[in-house]
């Protein structure tokens, strides 16, 4: 994993291997680092201007092929939806002052 600027990418699964990538020739623009993952998703969870706010933060993303994309939304349970609070924090945070 590497972070560039505010953007964390994971490398490719099929690095090594491209012509192995189950999405090369079904969506090339999905190989690659061509996908945005959001940590906290199902974006139908998300609703209000702060939900979609906070699930847009450049640190609640990462950037990975489409492989890894499902892999992650696979084997990991839809996370919890943090607090209004938490939410409200991380946005102030980020925000231009």
């Amino acid at each position: 994993m590497k972070r560039k600027r505010d953007r964390i990418e994971i490398p490719c699964l099929y690095a090594e291997a491209p012509e192995c990538c189950p999405y090369r020739y079904r969506s090339p623009d999905a190989c690659e680092l061509g996908t945005r993952h959001h940590l906290f998703w199902r974006r139908k969870d998300y609703r209000t201007e702060l939900e979609r706010a906070f699930r847009e933060l450049p640190q609640n993303s990462v950037y990975c092929c489409r492989g890894i994309h499902d892999q992650l939304e696979l084997v990991n349970r839809t996370p919890d939806k943090p607090s209004k609070e938490r939410m409200q924090e991380a946005v102030d945070r980020n925000s231009p002052h």
